[in-house]
């Protein structure tokens, strides 16, 4: 270990310190703090000569990973936040907070807050990714189907196929993000960030439109 990776650790753990009291001590926004302690190690590293490393190259790759992760959940924040408004406007959220506060009582108030968290947000969760999965589920149908229809045995493996990397590329980024299965390369389709997979995934269903079409030509 040279001394310049020493500097650099040195920095990182600077970075985490200040980080954890931007946070507890001056109650700035999470967030924020995170950001700000990302790009003071990235500046750092930069000012201390890290080779291939510049300034534009920190902020393009902070960039990156920023996208990289609201893309992936993005649709999920939306969906959630629209639900979690209906719950609150329908008055079903009152009734929770209410019946969980009068079976704890006012002495247990913290365990009353948690678990009006776990039921509200499990719950919202749950609803969530059922609608994320019930589209997935309709186009692996729909693939499927066109496999049954059509015209020869090669167009109907092209259709299996393409089905099969949905469905799979869904399954492992599900226990990736859930932390059942190793974190590995796969993305979620159409929903992940990332100009490769994107076209992947558009270039498949081409196939199988192309197969869809043609099982009336003859």
């Amino acid at each position: 270990m040279t001394p310049a990776d020493l500097k650099l650790i040195l920095v990182a753990l600077v970075a985490i310190g200040a980080l954890v009291l931007l946070v507890t001590r001056f109650k700035v926004n999470a967030f924020i703090s995170l950001l700000l302690a990302s790009l003071i190690v990235g500046l750092a590293a930069v000012a201390m000569g890290a080779k291939g490393l510049t300034i534009t190259g920190v902020v393009k790759s902070f960039g990156t990973g920023l996208g990289n992760v609201m893309a992936g959940i993005a649709a999920v924040i939306g969906l959630g936040t629209m639900l979690g408004k209906l719950l609150a406007e329908s008055g079903g959220a009152e009734v929770l907070a209410k019946g969980f506060a009068k079976f704890f009582g006012p002495k247990r108030i913290q365990w009353c807050v948690m678990a009006l968290a776990l039921a509200v947000g499990l719950t919202t969760w749950f609803a969530v990714g059922f609608v994320l999965l019930l589209a997935y589920l309709v186009v692996i149908l729909w693939i499927l189907k066109i496999a049954g229809e059509a015209r020869d045995r090669f167009g109907a493996t092209v259709c299996v196929g393409v089905a099969a990397m949905i469905f799979w590329h869904v399954i492992i980024n599900i226990g990736m993000v859930s932390g059942t299965l190793p974190v590995v390369g796969v993305t979620l389709p159409l929903i992940s960030y990332g100009g490769s997979s994107i076209l992947t995934t558009a270039a498949a269903l081409g196939l199988v439109m192309n197969v869809s079409v043609r099982r009336f030509s003859y």
